[in-house]
C-alpha cells in the first residue's frame, strides 16, 4: 500500500509537469517536499492505508496545497419543486378514524378562572342586595 501512495503521487506531480520534488520519512508517516511556482509545499501522507481512498484523498491534499483545482464544467439551473397536482384517479388520502368522539377541549388556565369570577360579578350586581343580620357579640 506504501507504494501505492508514492506511485500516485509521482504520476501526478509528472502529469503537471513538476519535476522538483523529494520524498522525506518522518515517525508515523511521510512528506513529499514540493518546490512549486518559487516556494515550498509540504504535504503529509501515512506510510500504509486500509484502503483504496488513502492515496485519492493525499493527490486531493496535493491538489489544494498547490492550488491545482480542475474548471468544472458549468452546471445547468435547478428547478424548484412544485407541490404535487392532485391526481383524480388516486382518491383520497387514508385518514384514521379510530376515536368515535371528539376529545372534550382543554380548560385554558388564564381565561377559565376569569370567566368565572366574570359570571360571579355579573350575579352579584343583577341579584337584590340582601340585608345582613347583625351577629350576637
Amino acid at each position: 500500500m506504501a507504494d501505492d501512495y508514492i506511485n500516485k503521487i509521482i504520476s501526478f506531480l509528472n502529469s503537471h509537469g513538476i519535476h522538483q520534488y523529494h520524498f522525506e520519512r518522518r515517525t508515523k508517516s511521510r512528506v513529499v517536499v514540493i518546490r512549486y511556482t518559487g516556494c515550498l509545499n509540504r504535504v503529509m501522507f501515512p506510510l500504509g492505508g486500509p484502503d483504496w481512498r488513502g492515496p485519492a484523498n493525499t493527490l486531493a491534499n496535493l491538489r489544494h496545497a498547490l492550488g491545482l483545482f480542475g474548471t468544472k464544467a458549468p452546471r445547468k439551473r435547478r428547478s424548484l419543486k412544485r407541490p404535487r397536482k392532485p391526481d383524480p384517479d388516486r382518491g383520497s388520502p387514508f385518514t384514521c378514524n379510530s376515536y368515535s368522539e371528539r376529545a372534550a377541549p382543554a380548560q385554558d388556565r388564564y381565561l377559565g378562572p376569569l370567566m368565572l369570577l366574570k359570571a360571579r360579578l355579573e350575579r352579584r350586581q343583577t341579584s337584590p342586595p340582601t340585608k345582613r343580620q347583625p351577629t350576637p357579640a
